[in-house]
């Protein structure tokens, strides 16, 4: 059974960018590489690229990774994008995973 996290944090992207984030759906890949879909807003006035940082791991932080990735293109105040993300979980236990966030 995959339980999926969906965690929405506001933050500060510095000149006006400010994002919310949401984990849309992950997939483990390989034994130890999980697919994690991230859809990104800025809601603030001025475009910017956010920085975002994945984390996922299983009920008991046994099988746990974590990847930060920033967009290389400006996302414009209102519009939302959407990429994936393959975070390696340790121990090869991208199948353990039931906890997946992301913030911006």
């Amino acid at each position: 059974m995959i339980v999926i996290v969906v965690i929405v944090l506001l933050g500060s992207g510095g000149g006006g960018a400010k994002w919310k984030a949401s984990v849309k759906d992950y997939q483990v890949i390989k034994p130890a590489d999980l697919g994690v879909t991230v859809q990104v807003t800025n809601t603030g006035t001025k475009p910017g690229a956010p920085t975002c940082t994945v984390e996922a791991q299983d009920p008991s932080y046994t099988y746990t990774g974590i990847d930060t990735v920033t967009l290389n293109i400006p996302v414009q105040p209102g519009h939302t994008v959407t990429y994936v993300d393959i975070v390696t979980i340790t121990r090869q236990g991208a199948q353990h995973v039931t906890q997946v966030t992301v913030n911006c």
